[in-house]
């Protein structure tokens, strides 16, 4: 009978290199879905804090944009002053409208001719970049929250 010197401990290399991957795996997934519950969050307190906002007010909407990437209401000098809740992503990637600049409508009439102005806040690719190479990037899906902008 041959000698079994070792073998526990070959068979512990085979098992444990795919399980500690497996494991750093595991930790980088939870961590992408941290800040993407993160981001859910600060859009969401972005458009409640822009609906609280006179229509067109700009620095209200710079501050909403700050609210939506970095989760504080920071700004200085037309900046948000506090690190994005994703690393690299930028003003660029929230969108911020109501009723004076949006592109598309946001305003709903109704029946009884009732005009109601809506807030909406957006982010749209924003990429995880600080995974493992070999786990390539992660791109975050779209967010968006709308609310409706009390009448003054």
């Amino acid at each position: 009978m041959q000698s079994q010197r070792g073998a526990a401990a070959i068979e512990f290399a085979i098992v444990a290199i795919p399980l500690i991957t497996l494991c750093f795996a595991g930790l980088e997934c939870s961590l992408a879905l941290q800040r993407f519950q993160a981001l859910q969050f600060s859009v969401a307190a972005a458009v409640r804090y822009l609906s609280l906002s006179q229509p067109g007010d700009s620095s209200a909407m710079l501050t909403a944009q700050c609210l939506a990437i970095t989760g504080t209401p920071n700004v200085s000098l037309n900046q948000c002053t506090d690190a994005p809740i994703v690393p690299g992503a930028k003003l660029f990637n929230a969108e911020v409208c109501d009723v004076a600049q949006c592109s598309h409508p946001q305003q709903m009439i109704l029946a009884d001719g009732t005009h109601l102005n809506l807030v909406s806040v957006s982010t749209r690719d924003i990429e995880m970049t600080d995974f493992p190479e070999w786990l390539d990037v992660l791109v975050f899906p779209n967010i968006q929250y709308s609310m409706v902008q009390p009448s003054a």
